[in-house]
């Protein structure tokens, strides 16, 4: 594989194919052989059934109904999110690090296969669901998506006096088909991202997921579709 610059290797004109698996190999002298192996899933195979500005514990959201086919050739994992949610909020309000900002997208859903990370409240930036209960079947979900204020941050521009609704012309779900490396990295990268936001001492911080042997990093595999809704 070719050397670009500071550190990057890019393979030109080869692309990985879904449903293979991929082998990562580093070997330099006098260091460890570095490995790493992720499977590309399937695209996802999926339609939004419905979507609709909804109140959500005294918020205004939009709920998504929308359904999944699933295959049964691989264990299967699913990443949701919603793009777009805020873009009535004004210019410049939103442009902090996310789990600094006062502005939060969350997700809630109503799907009984999509745990919680953490046993969390409900509220996460992304949803995750694996396949173990419809593996092979079609599985029909809902989520919903809102804004919060963080009115105690103490950090809200003067612009924002109330929360603006959500977009429903400009928001797209996007659907993820994702190898269980991409799985376990998102999640814990979730879980991390849940800690900051409640900025707990008592919290205890969690170390990021790596899939590599002898090294630190992620290699991992995914399909994605964007829907609009």
């Amino acid at each position: 594989m070719p050397y670009v610059s500071d550190g990057n290797y890019i393979l030109f004109n080869k692309y990985p194919l879904p449903g293979h698996t991929y082998e990562l190999s580093v070997d330099i002298p006098e260091h460890e052989i570095v490995t790493a192996r992720t499977y590309i899933p399937m695209p996802v195979d999926a339609q939004v059934t419905n979507s609709k500005k909804v109140v959500y514990d005294g918020n205004q959201a939009i709920q998504v109904d929308f359904e999944i086919t699933d295959n049964d050739d691989h264990d299967n994992f699913y990443i949701y999110e919603i793009l777009s949610l805020d873009s009535n909020v004004p210019d410049g309000s939103n442009l902090r690090e996310y789990i600094n900002s006062p502005i939060k997208k969350w997700l809630s859903t109503i799907d009984g296969n999509t745990g919680y990370i953490e046993g969390n409240s409900g509220k996460q930036s992304k949803l995750f669901v694996s396949d173990k209960n419809f593996k092979g079947a079609v599985l029909n979900t809902s989520l919903v998506s809102f804004i919060e204020l963080d009115r105690d941050s103490g950090e809200l521009p003067d612009v924002l006096e109330e929360l603006p609704e959500p977009d429903l012309q400009n928001s797209k779900l996007k659907l993820s088909s994702v190898s269980q490396d991409m799985y376990q990295y998102q999640r814990r990268r979730e879980l991390i991202l849940l800690q900051n936001t409640v900025n707990s001492s008592l919290s205890t911080p969690s170390e990021p997921y790596s899939n590599i042997e002898n090294g630190l990093g992620i290699f991992a595999g995914y399909t994605s579709k964007v829907y609009d809704l």
